[in-house]
Order: C-alpha cells, then structure tokens, then sequence
C-alpha cells in the first residue's frame, strides 16, 4: 500500500468533498489537482502587442490636474491620448499616469476607456503616484496611503485594466522620543566605559 502526505490527503478529501457540487465533478477536480500555485500569465503573439506606452514620459504634452491653467488649453486631454499612440506608434496599449486623470467620476473613467476601445487601444496597466506613505509612523497617513491605492484599484477595473502600480511613497521622517535618544547614548556611554577598562 503507498503511503501519501497529509497536504496529499487533504488535496484529495477536499476534492471528494467539494465534487457534489461542482458541475462536471471528474474534470473540475482533475484540473484543479494539476494547477500550479503560480500565476499563469499568457502573452500575446505578437511582439508589438506586448508593449505599452505610459503617459508619464508625454507629461508635457497631456493635460494633468496640475497643469498650467493657460497652457492646458492646447495639452491633449487624456481621451486622446489612445488613439495618438495608435496612429503614431502602432502601440495599441497604454498605461496612463494619474497626474493625468483629472477626475476620477465614473463618467470621466467611461469617456476615457470608450475612447481607448474606438481607437482599437486597450489599458496595460495604470500607474498612480500618492504622497502618503503605507510606512508612515501616522496611523492617518497610512490611512490616506490605503484609501488612495484602492481608489485606483477602483479606476483600473472601471477602465478594464489587469493592474495597477501604486508608487511606494517614502515615509516622512520622525523625531525620535527623547527616551530612545536617552537610552541610545547611556549604552554608547557603557559600551565606550567597558572598552576602556
């Protein structure tokens, strides 16, 4: 008789267990005895389409939310900003910068990825620059840092991108607590008495 692990055992019980209800029990569990605990990315064919055009290196030629009032006039608006890549570069995905959504109601997200799928572009990813840090000492901070990255979790399934790469902002620094200061340089103190005896 071959003996099998107990994390075997309990892949195989779980499986009988949860047969009844799946709808072709046999298949469903053959294949889900075989997945791999890895991701399982497939990539386009084609070279070209594994490429994407972010709109951070075009920051001086699309409108952002902290644009100059009198200059964003002739800036294109990030709508467009699909279809120029389009026409210019062939590229059909891009990764918009968050400095260039200047909104993020649901009708603005709608125009944008509308505009995107009538040029034939899709979103590769989004990527979204905060200042608060998920590091920060400041509970409130953190907070800030937390509701930001879900805020554009939120925009990236509106515009039907598969990712989002959320910037790890630096935390602020802190002034130590006097009694760490103090505790830190009695030991220096003890240390530099104890070398010299």
């Amino acid at each position: 008789m071959s003996s099998f692990s107990r994390r075997a055992f309990l892949r195989r019980s779980s499986a009988a267990a949860f047969s009844p209800a799946l709808r072709h029990p046999a298949t469903d569990i053959a294949n889900w005895l075989r997945q791999n605990a890895g991701p399982s990315v497939r990539f386009p064919d084609q070279p070209r389409e594994r490429i994407s055009i972010s709109s951070y290196p075009f920051r001086e030629f699309v409108a952002g939310q902290h644009s100059n009032k009198s200059l964003a006039a002739s800036k294109m608006l990030l709508k467009d900003f699909a279809a120029h890549i389009v026409e210019k570069f062939h590229i059909r995905k891009i990764e918009p910068w968050s400095e260039h959504f200047l909104s993020l109601e649901p009708g603005y997200l709608d125009e944008i990825r509308n505009a995107a799928t009538k040029a034939g572009s899709s979103f590769a990813d989004i990527a979204a620059d905060g200042e608060n840090s998920i590091y920060s000492d400041d509970s409130g901070e953190r907070d800030r840092a937390i509701a930001f990255g879900k805020a554009w979790i939120d925009v990236a399934a509106r515009l039907g991108s598969p990712s989002v790469r959320i910037n790890i902002a630096a935390a602020k620094p802190t002034p130590r607590p006097k009694t760490m200061s103090t505790a830190y340089n009695q030991s220096r103190y003890a240390l530099r008495q104890a070398a010299a005896r």
